[in-house]
């Protein structure tokens, strides 16, 4: 059995592991696309309006500060975007917690759809601390790390997964 989460479920997760979004990340988020489009409307009104001059030197200077522009636009639009997040993988049968990160599969081999590339693997034993609030657990790794929260919809997988980790000496 393998149990996936994403790792925004809840907690306070440390924000350089896992990307947590607080207020003023999606303020800033917010702001970056508003600049971004606002330099691209920008450009296209150097284009259209009242008193347009189509002389041969002002028309290179547009078509420079347009370019510009739209470029900048773009790329400050572009960078408010959200990474990609790890998948958290709970394995019970092997005892293990794994980080894989899942990319864009490679369409010239089949067998790299639903893979991704393993970041981290911690065995239950080598679990610094596990803490469970309700139906949502937390795990550190050896070095005191905080790897993720998990929430567990389903209390038999729950009870499960609770059972092996206290088998392997985690007090949860």
């Amino acid at each position: 059995m393998t149990a996936t989460s994403d790792l925004l479920t809840g907690g306070h997760p440390d924000t350089a592991t896992t990307g947590k979004i607080d207020g003023s990340e999606v303020v800033l988020r917010c702001l970056q696309r508003i600049v971004g489009a606002s330099l691209i409307v920008a450009a296209a009104s150097l284009w259209v309006g009242s008193g347009v001059n189509l002389d041969a030197d002002v028309v290179i200077m547009k078509v420079g500060l347009s370019a510009l522009c739209c470029t900048m636009g773009y790329l400050v639009a572009l960078s408010s975007l959200k990474t990609a997040q790890p998948d958290i993988e709970i394995d019970p049968a092997r005892r293990e917690v794994r980080v894989v990160h899942r990319g864009m599969p490679d369409f010239g081999r089949p067998a790299s759809v639903g893979k991704g590339r393993l970041i981290q693997r911690c065995c239950f034993s080598d679990l610094n601390r596990v803490e469970r609030s309700g139906r949502t657990l937390s795990f550190w790794d050896a070095q005191g790390q905080f790897i993720a929260d998990v929430h567990v919809g389903d209390q038999r997988a729950l009870d499960k997964l609770v059972s092996g980790l206290r088998e392997a000496g985690q007090t949860v």
